[in-house]
């Protein structure tokens, strides 16, 4: 069994959650990023495979 001072470990662990939330804030930067590139490229129509989105009854612009 661990026998290691609690207060260290209480350090440790406070340093560990820290380093998690900003590796979550620079993945969260990074999705949105992505998803506001991809949605350039969508409304691009001379990016190939970027279709537009979808109308709502689920028709999307035809192509050419």
């Amino acid at each position: 069994m661990d026998e290691r001072d609690p207060q260290e470990l209480a350090g440790e662990l406070e340093q560990e959650g820290e380093k998690l939330e900003s590796h979550s804030s620079e993945l969260e930067d990074r999705v949105k990023e992505a998803r506001q590139d991809w949605q350039r490229k969508r409304a691009d129509e001379s990016v190939p495979g970027a279709l537009p989105p979808r109308d709502e009854d689920g028709e999307g612009k035809p192509p050419g």
